[in-house]
């Protein structure tokens, strides 16, 4: 409605919330309810927008063009962040941000560095949406060095006080992005594991989990077990979550007694005199910190409404085979009519070695 791109992630609601705002930000006319339309605005995104969608953010504000105020019209007890830069970043901008701090959610798209940092240093309270959360984090990883310390300063302050729900909905975006992150910092990456680690968002995200229906959410749970506050939750997760993905993982992580998660790719050869090659994906692992009925948990997975899940409990009879049982073998015997192909080939196998 407001650019001539062809496609857009902003709806037209959040289209004219920023173009209303930024130019009443030009015309230093703004008001506090513009502020809260756009913010409003924000929380309807998704935290996947953030990239496109602070573009066209850019785009639509249409910021003026920067010029030196002289330094004897900067007020004395104006923040440090007023004065930073030569000349980099509008005066004006700067003025609106000591009026109303808020405006940092505007110029956090801003396409100059200094801004972004001067928005960063004068945001006042946490995120409120999953969309303000995910573009904090992705500022940690801004091309703009003294942006990436603003960023990580404003993370220490204001993430401990940020809604659970909030940092439990920007999750998925974030480990999902993670390995295509490479200019933040081990700081940066430490604030958001602590947030994602604190026990009231782990509860959030056992939540989200057990109810979600659609999307990578056995990939969520399986990054996120690289720490523990999330193991109290695995026999909920394992016997009552809705995706089948998180179940697999679950039920995996209990049969085996141990979380492993992706942590990259390496290479290997395929053909060295052709220099062909493959990638192949990189785990680490650690040990649950919860007990395990292996039994129960047997039987549970293999009658699973899942395939996938009726896998794992092939693959974990295989594993127990040496300490077989009757319950064991009368689970083999099941799983060896199964209607997939794979689990009969799992129980088949596991019959021949007994």
């Amino acid at each position: 409605m407001f650019h001539k791109h062809r496609w857009t992630v902003l709806p037209e609601p959040v289209q004219r919330a920023v173009y209303e705002l930024g130019s009443a930000s030009r015309r230093d006319r703004v008001e506090p309810g513009q502020i809260d339309t756009y913010r409003q605005g924000l929380a309807n995104l998704t935290p996947a927008a953030v990239p496109r969608g602070g573009y066209e953010i850019r785009r639509l504000y249409k910021p003026d063009e920067p010029w030196v105020r002289p330094v004897d019209e900067i007020p004395n007890q104006a923040p440090p962040w007023y004065r930073i830069g030569p000349g980099g970043g509008g005066s004006g901008e700067r003025h609106r941000l000591t009026r109303y701090p808020d405006l940092g959610w505007l110029f956090l798209f801003h396409g100059d560095g200094f801004l972004r940092q001067a928005a960063l240093e004068a945001l006042p309270g946490p995120p409120r949406s999953p969309f303000e959360f995910a573009a904090i984090c992705y500022r940690l990883n801004d091309w703009v060095e003294n942006v990436r310390l603003a960023a990580e300063a404003y993370a220490a302050r204001a993430f401990p006080e940020t809604d659970p729900n909030v940092i439990a909905g920007a999750a998925l975006f974030l480990l999902e992005m993670e390995p295509h992150l490479q200019r933040w910092s081990y700081r940066g990456q430490g604030l958001i594991r602590h947030a994602l680690a604190r026990p009231d968002v782990a509860a959030s995200l056992a939540q989200i989990l057990e109810t979600a229906l659609t999307g990578r959410q056995g990939f969520l749970l399986q990054q996120l077990l690289r720490d523990p506050p999330l193991d109290t939750s695995l026999h909920r997760l394992a016997h009552h979550a809705a995706h089948p993905g998180v179940r697999r993982v679950a039920m995996t992580a209990l049969l085996t007694g141990e979380a492993r998660w992706l942590t990259g790719h390496r290479f290997e050869w395929t053909d060295k005199t052709m220099g062909l090659r493959k990638p192949v994906p990189t785990h680490e692992t650690r040990s649950l910190t919860v007990a395990r009925d292996l039994p129960a948990l047997l039987s549970a997975a293999a009658h699973d409404r899942s395939p996938k899940v009726r896998e794992v409990a092939a693959d974990g009879l295989i594993a127990h085979r040496e300490k077989a049982t009757s319950h064991m073998d009368a689970l083999a015997a099941h799983l060896a009519e199964d209607t997939s192909p794979s689990v009969r080939s799992r129980a088949a196998f596991y019959l021949n070695r007994r």
